[in-house]
Order: C-alpha cells, then sequence, then structure tokens
C-alpha cells in the first residue's frame, strides 16, 4: 500500500471512532485532537495532562 492511500484509511479510521464516541457519550467528555505535526503532538500531551490533573479531584463515587 501506499503512503497517501494508507493515510486516507488511518484518517478514515479515526474519522469512524470519533463518531462512535460521540454517539456514546456525552459530547463534553469527547475531546477529538488532530495529531498532524510535532506541533499538534506537544500540544495534545499538554492538554491530556491538564485534563488527567482534573480528574484527580473527582470522586469516584
Amino acid at each position: 500500500m501506499g503512503a497517501k492511500l494508507t493515510n486516507n484509511i488511518e484518517c478514515e479510521i479515526f474519522q469512524v471512532l470519533l463518531e462512535e464516541a460521540r454517539k456514546s457519550y456525552k459530547e463534553e467528555i469527547v475531546m477529538p485532537l488532530r495529531s498532524d505535526n510535532v506541533e499538534d503532538i506537544s500540544r495534545n500531551v499538554g492538554t491530556l495532562t491538564r485534563v488527567d490533573k482534573q480528574l484527580e479531584t473527582v470522586p469516584l463515587i
């Protein structure tokens, strides 16, 4: 498979996963993140770290 075809298939898979997550979970907990380049990934790490720290303060029960 060529790189372009592989990329298109991956994009389609992630789109389907996003749609399924939106159907299955409340809107406020589904967080689509772009990962097109290193800057996006770095930003995502920061975002997920903040969310993780916020969730540490939420009681489980």
